[in-house]
């Protein structure tokens, strides 16, 4: 199964994938012993002076077994069916290692063949693996990330349920990849891994690996004789800090030199290091840097004295200084060769020591020019512009981010086609995506939805662009299913009810078997019919919606219907009804004799037409005060019990003291359903209903036997339960209580505490638990001093969080700035990459309350955040 490999910025700070063949050459399997394990990208460790070196020092050092190994080797236990386990850790700290060693030692695994798939790319070509395989996926992210990603984690998860042998799939991550990856999207965000989300939480094994060597590790460590000797020496060298492996790996040393350059060419050296740090981290997403990309933009990052009459070889002795002057036998840039025989280095790899600590430290700073047009001239992989592509834009370098766009138009494929859609309309280049939908059908991909691009238009007061961008969808047939129902909610909202009904009568004669979506939502046959007709009668027009069911629109006819029984009408709304189609006649029928309390008619409807009828006639029933029947026919739904619940007939239960009915309803229903009450948006109204229940008992006076019906779900495992029990409790004062089921650590407790702390106004706790890293707490901490007038606390305290890389501390952060017109630090945080910033500096221009709006709109910022001009 060959497909392209598209790993797109669904990750903060790039994509790390360590050297591969540039060709597409078979993956082989082989038993691990056959295996080198520096071609399963276990780290070199440090070398020392030839005086201290032993025999076998070349070679790996003997390997330390840490706690981390321990619960590896239990995931072992059952090698009857098929297991995945992801090691995740910090750059260097012995995961690959890890696994190295727990295959090798085992007695079973060592001779099971292993293969090692580079990319997704390489994984989705696996097309029959063989039982009793292990799968090497070291960097896992390199195999989820992006749209191919998505592809091959669904392919993974079928492959662990489905495979007709055992198989063990092992990886690793890096954490902060571990929580992009499982990450849910806020809001109407569009959701980029679903699927890559699925199987790390329900179908991986996680192993964390500790950072730092315990103090009792360190200690026994360095009491050891006959520990390796460069164990012994990293150890020393670490410190306190018990960055024992990071330092055997050379990780720490290469970042003192960096840092802090000793002289002339450790300067060099650190430019040379920069600016491949900061191209990998912008999307350069091939391993491989070319010595031409590297010359190119490293000039950029030399400080100002270097840059006055710098030695015609500068960069010759910054490369030597960086590729072939190592540190314990290890150097920031790796020199390889991706063409065919001898020669010299046609490209450097750099170190994901580096890589990693460079992605955290310089993730704000701006990107000088000279990189800038040295990746637009030198970087040629598709995949790697589409990414360089975004972060332009999100840093509005218009100047380098059109061209990287003009240059994928001719190479571009149709997923990364539509993948470039949000990315030009967000930031301000709406006449080329509109031109990317109408040339190619840009939006007809599946991976590509409004959901994120229109609400964060709208968000930025782009309506006008939002109403542009549906109108165009609609007109070429984009997915028109989606189009069309979010333009015409707009324009309702915006109260352009004509224009909203000429888009509704024009789709309603289109053509749609070339759309994908066409059907696909609520498996509506008639989308259109029904939308026109609840759109004329919610604004009463009564002679078009006559019109309209004339013409055959059932729709049009059973509103009609409504429309004459609310004036009294009932000769005519019968007439409506007899010569209506049945699937929406009986409905009407119901409905309006429970309305009329005509229980003998709805008793004879309700022998027909089963659980719907029935749930109406009881409500009927109860509401004049026929309690008796509505009980006996309560008990006769056995069948259909979990079906019997609605909010007025639970309330007109309680209000006839039968509030235990209705909490047997409830309560066996959501048994039945085995029923995820999680608040996602299809499933909400369980989820309020659920609530809103529990509450109706406790404005009744049944407080009690609503703690008791939530401890019962508790008992049997239903999903959030834990979190209304607690709700339930804190309202009633048992504190206690409550804050014994937070501390069982469960997902929702992060956001639970936090809201009853906002409730109670206790910014004390709440700044604690948000400085603890609790996002919820910040959240919350921040709109609370805001509500209080402390704005400029909130603001600091949003400052600190979002350059600790909080992404929703970032957006709030921008939208206060905007609100209070601070375009300076907006510009700089754009400058540095911030793409909220971007698009309210965007959305800012375009209302027109920005200086140099005009100038922003086309040309965008230079690399100190100014606005650029046709000059510059």
């Amino acid at each position: 199964m060959a497909t392209t490999v598209l790993q797109a910025g669904s990750i903060a700070g790039g994509v790390h994938i360590h050297p591969t063949s540039p060709s597409a050459a078979p993956v082989s399997a082989k038993p691990i012993m056959e295996w080198d394990p520096f071609d399963l990208d276990v780290h070199h460790a440090i070398r020392l002076d030839d005086s201290t070196t032993t025999v076998g020092e070349t070679a790996l050092p003997k390997y330390l077994r840490r706690d981390h190994d321990e619960e590896l080797t239990t995931h072992f236990g059952d090698l009857n069916r098929s297991v995945m386990i992801v090691l995740t850790g910090g750059s260097s700290t012995g995961k690959t290692r890890a696994l190295y060693e727990a295959v090798r030692g085992h007695e079973v695994l060592r001779s099971w063949p292993l293969a090692y798939p580079r990319s997704a790319d390489d994984l989705l070509r696996l097309e029959n693996i063989a039982p009793k395989t292990v799968l090497w996926l070291n960097e896992t992210h390199n195999h989820l990330s992006g749209a191919t990603g998505e592809v091959a984690a669904a392919w993974l998860r079928a492959l662990l349920e489905s495979s007709p042998g055992p198989v063990v799939v092992l990886g690793t991550l890096w954490p902060r990849y571990w929580s992009a990856l499982i990450a849910t999207p806020l809001g109407e965000r569009q959701d980029d891994h679903p699927h890559a989300r699925g199987l790390l939480q329900h179908r991986v094994h996680r192993v964390r690996v500790a950072e730092q060597f315990s103090a009792k590790e360190l200690s026994a460590l360095r009491g050891d004789r006959s520990i390796d000797p460069r164990l012994k020496t990293a150890a020393t060298a670490s410190g306190t800090g018990g960055l024992v492996i990071q330092t055997l790996a050379g990780g720490p040393a290469l970042v003192e030199r960096h840092e802090h350059p000793d002289h002339l060419e450790d300067r060099y050296a650190a430019a040379i290091v920069s600016a491949a740090i900061d191209a990998r981290r912008l999307g350069h997403r091939q391993p491989y840097l070319s010595p031409a990309l590297l010359e190119a933009g490293a000039y950029g990052y030399l400080d100002d004295r270097d840059r006055v009459d710098p030695a015609e070889d500068w960069f010759a002795l910054g490369m030597a200084r960086a590729a072939k002057h190592p540190l314990y036998g290890i150097t920031a840039l790796t020199a390889a060769r991706r063409e065919p025989g001898a020669g010299p280095a046609d490209g450097y790899v750099l170190h994901d020591y580096l890589e990693q600590h460079g992605s955290t430290t310089r993730h704000a700073r701006p990107v000088p020019d000279s990189l800038w047009e040295a990746l637009v001239t030198h970087v040629d992989d598709t995949e790697d512009r589409l990414l360089l592509m975004q972060a332009a834009y999100r840093r509005l370098r218009y100047r380098y981010a059109d061209r990287l766009f003009h240059r994928l138009t001719a190479s571009v494929e149709p997923l990364q086609r539509a993948l470039m859609l949000p990315t030009l309309v967000e930031y301000g280049r709406l006449e080329l995506a509109l031109t990317w939908i109408e040339q190619a059908g840009t939006l007809r991909h599946p991976f590509v939805h409004p959901h994120s691009t229109i609400p964060a238009l709208r968000k930025l007061g782009r309506t006008a662009d939002a109403l542009t961008l549906l109108e165009q969808a609609v007109e070429n047939k984009n997915n028109s299913l989606w189009a069309g129902r979010m333009l015409v909610d707009l324009l309702v909202e915006l109260d352009r009810v004509n224009d909203a009904l000429a888009v509704l009568r024009r789709l309603s004669t289109l053509d749609e078997d070339g759309d994908p979506e066409r059907f696909s939502l609520e498996h509506d046959e008639h989308p259109w019919d029904r939308m026109l007709a609840h759109l004329l009668a919610d604004h009463s027009r009564t002679e078009e919606l006559q019109e309209l069911a004339e013409s055959g629109n059932q729709h049009a006819r059973e509103k009609l219907a409504d429309l004459c029984a609310e004036n009294g009408e009932w000769e005519q709304a019968l007439q409506l009804v007899r010569h209506g189609a049945s699937w929406w006649t009986w409905r009407w029928l119901a409905r309006n004799l429970a309305k009329a309390g005509r229980i003998d008619h709805l008793r004879t409807l309700a022998e027909s037409h089963g659980t719907p009828t029935t749930e109406l006639l009881i409500e009927t029933l109860l509401a004049h005060g026929h309690l008796g029947e509505a009980l006996e026919r309560i008990g006769r739904q056995t069948g259909d019990l979990a079906h019997l619940h609605n909010d007025r007939l639970l309330a007109l239960l309680i209000e006839h003291g039968c509030e235990d009915v209705a909490i047997t309803l409830v309560s066996r229903q959501t048994i039945a359903h085995t029923l995820d009450l999680s608040p996602r948006p299809d499933r909400t109204t369980t989820w309020q209903e659920l609530r809103g229940f529990s509450q109706l008992l406790v404005d009744a006076g049944h407080a009690d036997k609503a703690e008791t019906m939530l401890k019962q779900l508790v008992l049997d495992n239903t999903p959030n339960g834990a979190e209304l029990l607690a709700d339930c409790l804190a309202d009633r004062g048992k504190w206690a209580d409550a804050l014994e089921l937070v501390r069982s650590g469960a997902p929702w407790t992060l956001a639970w505490l936090p809201k009853r702390l906002s409730r109670a106004g206790n910014i004390g706790k709440l700044r604690q638990l948000a400085d603890s890293g609790n996002s919820h707490a910040r959240e919350a901490c921040t709109d609370l001093l805001m509500e209080r007038g402390r704005v400029a606390e909130a603001i600091e305290m949003l400052r600190v969080y979002a350059a600790n890389r909080d992404d929703r501390a970032a957006e709030k952060l921008v939208e206060i700035l905007a609100a209070r017109g601070e375009e300076s630090e907006l510009r700089a945080r754009a400058a540095g990459g911030d793409r909220y910033a971007a698009q309210w500096l965007v959305a800012l221009a375009q209302q027109g309350k920005l200086g140099d709006a005009e100038n922003l709109l086309r040309f965008g910022l230079t690399f100190d955040g100014a606005v650029a001009t046709v000059a510059r």
